[in-house]
């Protein structure tokens, strides 16, 4: 390999190097990503009280730079009122707890 093909090998790998940072800070929409504000929050909960869990194109048609998948996955993973919040059980321990309490 000649100096001159490393240098060319280098350039292509900076390219895609820049490229991987520029997709990485966008989602497959275009949208720059950035952290939800607490107004987002409260207007996603209220939408989702009005219009339900379940109509996500139209709840992210109010939102000027989200998705559906960003509206659903911070209803889901944060904002859901019936999530359980706290250290993880399993489901048997859980179980067995109860019957403990019971007898």
């Amino acid at each position: 390999m000649s100096p001159n093909d490393n240098k060319n090998l280098l350039d292509e790998m900076r390219e895609r190097i820049q490229q991987m940072d520029y997709q990485g800070a966008h989602d497959k929409s275009g949208l720059k990503k950035r952290w939800w504000t607490p107004d987002e929050d409260e207007k996603l909960k209220h939408l989702v009280e009005e219009f339900g869990a379940r109509n996500w194109k139209r709840i992210a048609a109010f939102f000027d730079d989200r998705t559906d998948v960003q509206c659903l996955h911070r209803w889901q993973k944060v904002l859901n009122p019936k999530l359980v919040k706290g250290p993880w059980v399993s489901f048997r321990l859980h179980r067995q707890s109860k019957k403990m309490t019971w007898l």
